[in-house]
Protein backbone atom coordinates (compact mmCIF):
# COMPACT_ATOMS: atom_id res chain seq x y z
CA UNK A 1 0.00 0.00 0.00
CA UNK A 2 2.88 2.55 0.56
CA UNK A 3 4.11 1.70 -2.37
CA UNK A 4 1.14 2.20 -4.60
CA UNK A 5 0.93 5.77 -2.66
CA UNK A 6 4.32 6.61 -3.47
CA UNK A 7 3.87 5.84 -7.25
CA UNK A 8 0.83 7.50 -7.01
CA UNK A 9 2.58 11.12 -5.40
CA UNK A 10 4.78 10.38 -8.32
CA UNK A 11 2.76 10.58 -10.81
CA UNK A 12 0.93 13.91 -9.66
CA UNK A 13 4.31 15.24 -9.02
CA UNK A 14 5.05 14.26 -13.13
CA UNK A 15 1.77 15.93 -13.72
CA UNK A 16 2.70 19.13 -12.31
CA UNK A 17 5.91 19.21 -13.32
CA UNK A 18 4.62 19.10 -16.53
CA UNK A 19 1.93 22.07 -15.68
CA UNK A 20 4.53 23.94 -14.14
CA UNK A 21 6.92 23.93 -17.35
CA UNK A 22 3.33 24.37 -19.74
CA UNK A 23 2.77 27.61 -17.20
CA UNK A 24 6.58 28.68 -17.85
CA UNK A 25 6.34 28.25 -21.70
CA UNK A 26 2.75 30.36 -21.80
CA UNK A 27 4.35 33.14 -19.30
CA UNK A 28 7.20 33.19 -21.67
CA UNK A 29 5.23 33.48 -24.47
CA UNK A 30 3.15 36.28 -23.13
CA UNK A 31 6.07 37.90 -22.24
CA UNK A 32 7.16 38.21 -25.77
CA UNK A 33 3.41 38.66 -26.68
CA UNK A 34 3.52 41.79 -24.56
CA UNK A 35 7.02 42.94 -25.53
CA UNK A 36 5.63 42.63 -29.05
CA UNK A 37 2.51 44.28 -28.28
CA UNK A 38 4.53 47.25 -25.95
CA UNK A 39 6.76 47.96 -29.58
CA UNK A 40 3.86 48.04 -31.48
CA UNK A 41 1.82 50.43 -29.43
CA UNK A 42 5.62 52.50 -29.78
CA UNK A 43 5.61 52.20 -33.43
CA UNK A 44 1.58 53.46 -34.01
CA UNK A 45 2.33 56.34 -31.81
CA UNK A 46 4.95 57.18 -33.74
CA UNK A 47 3.21 56.90 -36.84
CA UNK A 48 0.19 58.90 -35.14
CA UNK A 49 2.98 61.74 -34.67
CA UNK A 50 4.26 61.45 -38.42
CA UNK A 51 0.37 61.48 -39.41
CA UNK A 52 0.04 64.74 -37.10
CA UNK A 53 2.90 66.03 -38.33
CA UNK A 54 2.08 65.57 -41.77
CA UNK A 55 -1.58 67.25 -41.22
CA UNK A 56 0.39 70.33 -39.67
CA UNK A 57 2.79 70.43 -42.69
CA UNK A 58 -0.15 70.00 -45.12
CA UNK A 59 -2.53 73.46 -43.49
CA UNK A 60 0.97 75.06 -43.46
CA UNK A 61 1.39 74.67 -47.68
CA UNK A 62 -2.40 75.57 -47.78
CA UNK A 63 -2.38 78.97 -46.18
CA UNK A 64 0.71 79.90 -48.03
CA UNK A 65 -0.57 78.67 -51.60
CA UNK A 66 -3.83 80.53 -50.21
CA UNK A 67 -1.96 83.74 -49.72
CA UNK A 68 -0.04 83.08 -52.69
CA UNK A 69 -3.17 83.09 -54.63
CA UNK A 70 -4.41 86.52 -53.06
CA UNK A 71 -1.09 87.87 -53.83
CA UNK A 72 -1.14 87.07 -57.32
CA UNK A 73 -5.10 88.51 -57.86
CA UNK A 74 -4.21 91.47 -55.87
CA UNK A 75 -1.33 91.88 -58.28
CA UNK A 76 -3.57 91.18 -61.60
CA UNK A 77 -5.89 93.57 -60.07
CA UNK A 78 -3.47 96.16 -60.32
CA UNK A 79 -2.13 94.83 -63.85
CA UNK A 80 1.60 94.14 -62.55
CA UNK A 81 3.47 91.99 -64.52
CA UNK A 82 4.15 88.62 -62.44
CA UNK A 83 7.83 87.68 -63.12
CA UNK A 84 9.57 84.47 -61.28
CA UNK A 85 10.79 87.40 -58.48
CA UNK A 86 7.21 87.33 -57.54
CA UNK A 87 6.60 83.91 -56.55
CA UNK A 88 6.30 83.39 -52.52
CA UNK A 89 8.90 80.65 -51.19
CA UNK A 90 6.88 78.26 -49.35
CA UNK A 91 8.50 77.22 -45.79
CA UNK A 92 7.95 73.16 -46.42
CA UNK A 93 7.85 71.22 -50.64
CA UNK A 94 7.71 73.17 -53.34
CA UNK A 95 5.15 75.11 -54.74
CA UNK A 96 2.70 73.03 -56.85
CA UNK A 97 2.19 74.37 -60.16
CA UNK A 98 -1.36 76.44 -60.44
CA UNK A 99 -2.37 77.12 -63.97
CA UNK A 100 -3.50 80.62 -64.13
CA UNK A 101 -3.11 82.59 -67.70
CA UNK A 102 -0.93 85.53 -67.34
CA UNK A 103 -2.74 88.38 -69.55
CA UNK A 104 -1.55 88.47 -73.31
CA UNK A 105 -0.98 91.80 -74.65
CA UNK A 106 0.80 91.92 -77.97
CA UNK A 107 4.59 93.37 -78.69
CA UNK A 108 4.85 96.86 -77.37
CA UNK A 109 1.62 96.58 -75.58
CA UNK A 110 1.89 96.46 -71.58
CA UNK A 111 -1.09 95.08 -69.19
CA UNK A 112 -2.75 98.11 -67.26
CA UNK A 113 -5.91 96.58 -65.38
CA UNK A 114 -8.23 95.26 -68.03
CA UNK A 115 -6.46 96.57 -70.89
CA UNK A 116 -3.68 96.40 -73.32
CA UNK A 117 -1.94 99.83 -73.70
CA UNK A 118 0.77 101.08 -76.09
CA UNK A 119 2.58 104.10 -74.95
CA UNK A 120 3.69 106.46 -77.51
CA UNK A 121 5.96 108.50 -76.11
CA UNK A 122 8.67 109.54 -78.71
CA UNK A 123 6.37 110.67 -81.81
CA UNK A 124 4.13 113.45 -81.82
CA UNK A 125 1.43 113.10 -83.74
CA UNK A 126 -2.54 115.50 -84.17
CA UNK A 127 -5.46 112.95 -82.58
CA UNK A 128 -6.80 112.66 -85.81
CA UNK A 129 -3.11 110.91 -86.91
CA UNK A 130 -2.70 109.17 -83.64
CA UNK A 131 -6.26 107.44 -83.85
CA UNK A 132 -5.23 106.47 -87.38
CA UNK A 133 -2.13 105.23 -86.16
CA UNK A 134 -3.90 103.05 -83.59
CA UNK A 135 -6.50 101.76 -85.70
CA UNK A 136 -3.58 100.28 -88.31
CA UNK A 137 -2.63 98.46 -85.25
CA UNK A 138 -6.41 96.84 -84.55
CA UNK A 139 -6.76 98.88 -81.23
CA UNK A 140 -7.81 102.81 -80.44
CA UNK A 141 -6.80 105.52 -78.40
CA UNK A 142 -7.13 104.54 -74.64
CA UNK A 143 -10.34 104.84 -73.21
CA UNK A 144 -9.49 103.66 -69.94
CA UNK A 145 -12.31 102.44 -67.53
CA UNK A 146 -10.58 103.64 -64.70
CA UNK A 147 -8.48 107.12 -65.45
CA UNK A 148 -6.36 106.56 -61.60
CA UNK A 149 -5.26 103.43 -62.44
CA UNK A 150 -3.77 104.31 -65.77
CA UNK A 151 -2.64 107.53 -64.09
CA UNK A 152 -0.63 106.11 -61.58
CA UNK A 153 0.73 103.52 -64.04
CA UNK A 154 1.71 106.99 -66.22
CA UNK A 155 3.02 108.80 -63.64
CA UNK A 156 3.61 107.34 -60.06
CA UNK A 157 7.54 106.50 -61.20
CA UNK A 158 8.44 109.20 -63.10
CA UNK A 159 8.83 107.89 -66.38
CA UNK A 160 6.72 109.63 -68.69
CA UNK A 161 6.57 113.20 -65.82
CA UNK A 162 6.19 116.03 -68.35
CA UNK A 163 4.68 114.28 -70.99
CA UNK A 164 1.32 114.84 -72.42
CA UNK A 165 -0.90 112.08 -73.86
CA UNK A 166 -4.40 112.08 -76.42
CA UNK A 167 -6.68 110.03 -74.83
CA UNK A 168 -9.49 108.09 -77.15
CA UNK A 169 -12.47 111.05 -76.33
CA UNK A 170 -14.03 114.60 -77.68
CA UNK A 171 -16.72 116.44 -78.33
CA UNK A 172 -16.24 117.15 -81.87
CA UNK A 173 -20.08 115.36 -82.59
CA UNK A 174 -21.94 117.94 -80.19
CA UNK A 175 -20.04 120.76 -78.34
CA UNK A 176 -19.91 120.24 -74.68
CA UNK A 177 -21.37 116.34 -75.59
CA UNK A 178 -17.92 114.31 -73.93
CA UNK A 179 -17.98 111.20 -75.25
CA UNK A 180 -15.36 108.20 -75.47
CA UNK A 181 -14.88 106.65 -79.58
CA UNK A 182 -16.73 103.70 -78.12
CA UNK A 183 -19.83 105.96 -77.96
CA UNK A 184 -20.30 105.88 -74.12
CA UNK A 185 -20.51 109.26 -71.88
CA UNK A 186 -17.21 110.53 -70.38
CA UNK A 187 -17.68 110.90 -66.52
CA UNK A 188 -14.34 110.93 -65.71
CA UNK A 189 -13.55 114.07 -63.53
CA UNK A 190 -11.85 117.03 -65.06
CA UNK A 191 -9.11 119.26 -64.27
CA UNK A 192 -10.23 122.54 -62.34
CA UNK A 193 -11.99 125.21 -64.59
CA UNK A 194 -11.85 122.00 -67.47
CA UNK A 195 -12.78 121.84 -69.80
CA UNK A 196 -12.26 125.25 -71.02
CA UNK A 197 -11.76 125.41 -74.60
CA UNK A 198 -15.53 125.95 -76.07
CA UNK A 199 -15.34 125.12 -80.04
CA UNK A 200 -11.65 125.42 -80.66
CA UNK A 201 -10.61 122.61 -78.42
CA UNK A 202 -12.30 119.38 -78.45
CA UNK A 203 -9.96 116.86 -78.30
CA UNK A 204 -8.83 115.12 -74.39
CA UNK A 205 -5.91 114.77 -73.07
CA UNK A 206 -4.47 113.30 -69.90
CA UNK A 207 -1.07 115.47 -68.31
CA UNK A 208 1.16 114.40 -65.44
CA UNK A 209 -0.08 115.57 -61.59
CA UNK A 210 -1.31 114.02 -58.52
CA UNK A 211 -4.75 114.36 -59.75
CA UNK A 212 -6.59 113.13 -62.92
CA UNK A 213 -5.58 115.91 -64.98
CA UNK A 214 -8.10 115.65 -67.80
CA UNK A 215 -8.11 118.99 -70.38
CA UNK A 216 -9.55 119.27 -73.65
CA UNK A 217 -7.14 120.73 -76.00
CA UNK A 218 -6.26 121.50 -79.60
CA UNK A 219 -6.60 118.49 -81.75
CA UNK A 220 -4.53 119.15 -84.46
CA UNK A 221 -1.89 119.83 -81.59
CA UNK A 222 1.19 117.27 -81.77
CA UNK A 223 1.90 115.10 -79.06
CA UNK A 224 1.99 111.88 -77.64
CA UNK A 225 -0.54 109.70 -77.69
CA UNK A 226 -1.99 105.97 -76.06
CA UNK A 227 -3.63 103.22 -77.93
CA UNK A 228 -5.49 100.70 -76.66
CA UNK A 229 -6.82 96.84 -77.00
CA UNK A 230 -8.50 93.97 -75.61
CA UNK A 231 -6.15 91.54 -73.23
CA UNK A 232 -6.47 88.48 -74.47
CA UNK A 233 -7.67 85.56 -72.26
CA UNK A 234 -9.34 87.94 -69.73
CA UNK A 235 -10.82 90.34 -71.77
CA UNK A 236 -14.65 89.66 -72.30
CA UNK A 237 -15.67 89.46 -76.78
CA UNK A 238 -17.27 93.04 -76.91
CA UNK A 239 -18.46 93.65 -80.42
CA UNK A 240 -17.49 96.48 -82.03
CA UNK A 241 -19.75 99.30 -82.17
CA UNK A 242 -21.58 100.32 -85.42
CA UNK A 243 -19.50 102.64 -86.77
CA UNK A 244 -21.78 105.40 -89.53
CA UNK A 245 -21.18 108.95 -90.80
CA UNK A 246 -22.65 112.06 -88.96
CA UNK A 247 -25.31 113.71 -90.41
CA UNK A 248 -24.19 115.60 -93.96
CA UNK A 249 -21.49 113.30 -94.93
CA UNK A 250 -21.63 110.64 -97.47
CA UNK A 251 -19.53 107.17 -96.85
CA UNK A 252 -16.63 106.58 -99.14
CA UNK A 253 -14.41 103.28 -98.53
CA UNK A 254 -13.90 103.86 -94.81
CA UNK A 255 -14.22 107.62 -94.37
CA UNK A 256 -16.73 110.39 -94.56
CA UNK A 257 -17.37 112.89 -96.93
CA UNK A 258 -19.04 116.14 -96.94
CA UNK A 259 -19.25 118.18 -100.01
CA UNK A 260 -19.98 121.86 -99.14
CA UNK A 261 -21.01 123.63 -102.50
CA UNK A 262 -23.49 125.94 -100.99
CA UNK A 263 -20.74 128.50 -99.93
CA UNK A 264 -17.24 129.47 -101.56
CA UNK A 265 -14.33 129.85 -99.35
CA UNK A 266 -10.25 130.66 -99.79
CA UNK A 267 -9.17 127.31 -99.14
CA UNK A 268 -7.23 128.69 -95.35
CA UNK A 269 -11.22 128.96 -94.57
CA UNK A 270 -12.66 126.21 -95.98
CA UNK A 271 -10.20 124.37 -94.08
CA UNK A 272 -11.40 126.05 -90.92
CA UNK A 273 -14.88 124.89 -91.19
CA UNK A 274 -14.27 121.45 -92.20
CA UNK A 275 -12.06 121.21 -88.97
CA UNK A 276 -14.89 122.65 -87.15
CA UNK A 277 -16.75 119.50 -88.67
CA UNK A 278 -14.46 117.28 -86.72
CA UNK A 279 -11.91 116.77 -89.79
CA UNK A 280 -10.67 118.20 -92.31
CA UNK A 281 -9.89 118.83 -95.82
CA UNK A 282 -10.41 115.76 -98.21
CA UNK A 283 -7.39 113.44 -98.63
CA UNK A 284 -8.96 111.17 -100.95
CA UNK A 285 -7.52 107.71 -101.36
CA UNK A 286 -9.28 106.77 -104.07
CA UNK A 287 -9.35 110.23 -106.20
CA UNK A 288 -11.92 108.36 -108.98
CA UNK A 289 -14.13 107.40 -106.80
CA UNK A 290 -14.47 110.83 -105.23
CA UNK A 291 -14.71 112.21 -108.69
CA UNK A 292 -17.40 110.03 -109.68
CA UNK A 293 -19.88 111.77 -106.65
CA UNK A 294 -18.60 114.77 -107.36
CA UNK A 295 -19.50 114.64 -111.11
CA UNK A 296 -22.70 113.19 -110.95
CA UNK A 297 -23.83 115.97 -108.41
CA UNK A 298 -22.85 118.53 -111.08
CA UNK A 299 -20.09 119.69 -109.08
CA UNK A 300 -16.84 120.54 -110.95
CA UNK A 301 -13.91 122.27 -108.92
CA UNK A 302 -13.34 121.71 -105.31
CA UNK A 303 -10.72 122.84 -102.87
CA UNK A 304 -8.76 119.46 -101.41
CA UNK A 305 -6.02 119.37 -98.32
CA UNK A 306 -3.09 119.29 -100.14
CA UNK A 307 -0.89 122.02 -100.53
CA UNK A 308 2.61 123.64 -101.02
CA UNK A 309 4.27 125.57 -98.31
CA UNK A 310 6.63 128.97 -99.07
CA UNK A 311 10.41 128.31 -99.65
CA UNK A 312 9.83 124.02 -99.08
CA UNK A 313 12.04 121.70 -99.97
CA UNK A 314 9.26 119.10 -99.85
CA UNK A 315 7.00 117.78 -102.42
CA UNK A 316 3.29 118.90 -101.78
CA UNK A 317 1.95 117.71 -98.52
CA UNK A 318 -1.85 116.43 -97.29
CA UNK A 319 -3.03 118.25 -94.18
CA UNK A 320 -2.20 115.31 -92.24
CA UNK A 321 1.29 115.98 -92.62
CA UNK A 322 2.20 113.39 -95.01
CA UNK A 323 3.95 114.28 -98.39
CA UNK A 324 1.91 113.63 -101.28
CA UNK A 325 3.46 110.84 -103.07
CA UNK A 326 0.85 107.94 -103.58
CA UNK A 327 -1.07 109.45 -106.07
CA UNK A 328 0.28 112.36 -107.71
CA UNK A 329 3.95 111.92 -109.50
CA UNK A 330 6.81 113.96 -107.96
CA UNK A 331 7.90 115.63 -110.89
CA UNK A 332 4.38 116.78 -111.94
CA UNK A 333 3.43 118.08 -108.80
CA UNK A 334 6.49 120.34 -108.43
CA UNK A 335 6.27 121.50 -112.18
CA UNK A 336 7.03 125.37 -112.14
CA UNK A 337 4.78 128.01 -112.95
CA UNK A 338 4.10 131.64 -112.64
CA UNK A 339 1.65 133.36 -110.98
CA UNK A 340 0.51 137.39 -110.58
CA UNK A 341 -0.29 137.42 -106.88
CA UNK A 342 -3.23 140.15 -106.54
CA UNK A 343 -2.60 139.97 -102.48
CA UNK A 344 -0.82 137.61 -100.25
CA UNK A 345 -3.47 135.42 -97.32
CA UNK A 346 -1.44 134.04 -94.62
CA UNK A 347 -2.21 130.86 -93.18
CA UNK A 348 -1.46 128.56 -90.40
CA UNK A 349 0.47 126.13 -92.68
CA UNK A 350 1.80 129.38 -94.86
CA UNK A 351 0.67 127.51 -97.79
CA UNK A 352 2.04 128.77 -101.13
CA UNK A 353 -0.06 126.91 -103.59
CA UNK A 354 -3.42 124.96 -102.84
CA UNK A 355 -4.48 121.96 -104.67
CA UNK A 356 -7.89 121.81 -106.66
CA UNK A 357 -9.48 119.09 -107.88
CA UNK A 358 -11.56 119.56 -110.97
CA UNK A 359 -13.91 116.69 -112.38
CA UNK A 360 -15.14 117.37 -115.71
CA UNK A 361 -11.97 116.79 -117.66
CA UNK A 362 -7.97 115.43 -117.08
CA UNK A 363 -6.10 116.93 -115.09
CA UNK A 364 -7.99 116.22 -112.38
CA UNK A 365 -5.57 118.02 -109.96
CA UNK A 366 -4.81 121.52 -110.57
CA UNK A 367 -2.13 123.64 -108.70
CA UNK A 368 -4.06 126.76 -107.49
CA UNK A 369 -3.54 130.39 -105.75
CA UNK A 370 -4.59 129.80 -102.08
CA UNK A 371 -6.89 133.00 -102.03
CA UNK A 372 -8.94 131.58 -104.76
CA UNK A 373 -13.23 130.88 -103.81
CA UNK A 374 -14.20 127.67 -103.96
CA UNK A 375 -16.65 125.28 -103.34
CA UNK A 376 -14.75 122.02 -101.33
CA UNK A 377 -14.88 118.47 -99.37
CA UNK A 378 -14.34 117.60 -95.87
CA UNK A 379 -13.39 114.29 -94.69
CA UNK A 380 -13.81 112.68 -91.37
CA UNK A 381 -13.44 109.55 -89.73
CA UNK A 382 -17.31 107.56 -89.42
CA UNK A 383 -18.76 107.73 -85.73
CA UNK A 384 -20.24 105.63 -83.46
CA UNK A 385 -23.61 104.78 -84.37
CA UNK A 386 -26.19 106.01 -81.79
CA UNK A 387 -29.39 105.26 -81.41
CA UNK A 388 -32.28 107.55 -83.15
CA UNK A 389 -29.55 109.77 -85.06
CA UNK A 390 -29.92 109.55 -88.82
CA UNK A 391 -26.06 109.36 -90.26
CA UNK A 392 -27.11 108.83 -93.97
CA UNK A 393 -28.57 112.40 -94.84
CA UNK A 394 -26.08 114.57 -97.22
CA UNK A 395 -27.63 118.12 -97.74
CA UNK A 396 -30.94 116.32 -98.50
CA UNK A 397 -29.64 115.12 -101.27
CA UNK A 398 -29.35 111.16 -102.25
CA UNK A 399 -26.05 110.39 -103.23
CA UNK A 400 -25.69 107.33 -106.06
CA UNK A 401 -24.12 104.01 -104.90
CA UNK A 402 -20.17 105.00 -105.78
CA UNK A 403 -18.39 102.12 -107.77
CA UNK A 404 -14.73 101.84 -106.03
CA UNK A 405 -12.57 102.21 -108.89
CA UNK A 406 -8.85 102.00 -108.34
CA UNK A 407 -7.15 104.63 -109.78
CA UNK A 408 -4.30 103.81 -111.40
CA UNK A 409 -3.33 107.02 -114.10
CA UNK A 410 -1.43 109.48 -114.16
CA UNK A 411 -2.31 112.84 -112.43
CA UNK A 412 -0.60 115.92 -113.51
CA UNK A 413 -0.72 119.44 -112.38
CA UNK A 414 -1.99 122.43 -114.49
CA UNK A 415 -1.59 126.07 -114.51
CA UNK A 416 -4.03 127.91 -113.07
CA UNK A 417 -6.69 129.38 -115.79
CA UNK A 418 -5.54 126.55 -118.43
Amino acid sequence: EISEAVNALTAVNNRLDDQRISIRDTDRSMDVSLRAARSNEQQIQAMLRDAQDTQSVARNLHQSVMKFQQQVEEMLKKGISITESSYTTLPIGTLPSVEKPLPECPEKYIAVGKKCYRIESEHSKNWFEAREICQLEESDLAMPEDINVLKAFLYDDGVYTGIDFWLGASDLDQEGSWRWLSGKEMHHNWDELQPDGGNRENCMEIRPGNESRLHDYYCYNKQNFICQRDIGPFSKTEESPALACPEGFFQLETQCFRVVDNQMLYWGDARSFCRDQGGDLAQPQDPQALRHVLLTNNIYNVWIGAYHAHGSDKNWTWVSGKEVTDRIEEDAINENSYYEDDYEVEYEDDPEFCLRMKTESRPFFIKSQCNEMLSFVCQRSPRPLIEGVDSTRFDSRQIPPVAHVVFKGTIKVSHQGQ
